[in-house]
């Protein structure tokens, strides 16, 4: 099966949840999670690579939003709405 190119987005809780962020943090959050929708995890080279110049000062408004385990950092909100996207998509399939 080829990969997802979807995952679902609530707009009420990204807006409640970034209410207290500028447009460059929200901006540099919603392309870690595009990071980890495409690549599940990140380490932190890759955070910073994303981040650049700015990472410090980014990283500390938005690393709480962000488990880390082993050096591999994720949303866990991604990824709990990835895998349930996953067990409908197959679901679909199987009803089939």
């Amino acid at each position: 099966m080829a990969k997802d190119p979807a995952f679902l987005f609530y707009p009420g809780d990204y807006v409640s949840g970034t209410m207290h962020l500028d447009f460059e943090c929200k901006g540099a959050y919603m392309d870690l999670l595009m990071l980890q929708f495409q690549k599940d995890h990140m380490t932190l080279h890759m955070i910073q690579q994303v981040l650049g110049h700015k990472y410090e000062h980014i990283w500390s408004l938005i690393s709480d939003k962000f488990l880390e385990k082993d050096g591999k950092y994720w949303n866990e909100r991604l990824r709990v709405e990835k895998e349930k996207r996953i067990k409908f998509c197959k679901s679909r399939k199987d009803n089939r």
